[in-house]
């Protein structure tokens, strides 16, 4: 397990624990706990500039224990 750094657009800065093997949807859903995110709302995370593919390992798209991600949400349609 690992601390990643994730920072949002509008420059909030936090860190989730999760595992290196863990897929980004995984990953994305830690994100969307500690930030209280609604249901429904699209998380797109970010890292080297290159949005991370959902079914992958974080660490098969290049996440290492040092990185930081950016995260962008887009809350859903009422």
């Amino acid at each position: 397990m690992v601390q990643l750094k994730i920072k949002t657009v509008t420059g909030t800065e936090f860190f989730v624990e999760v595992d290196l093997a863990a897929t980004v949807g995984a990953c994305k859903d830690a994100v969307m706990v500690n930030q209280g995110y609604e249901a429904g709302t699209t998380l797109k995370l970010i890292c080297d500039g290159k949005v991370l593919e959902t079914d992958k390992t974080l660490e098969a798209c290049g996440v290492k224990a040092n990185s930081f991600l950016v995260a962008f949400s887009k809350k859903p349609k009422k």
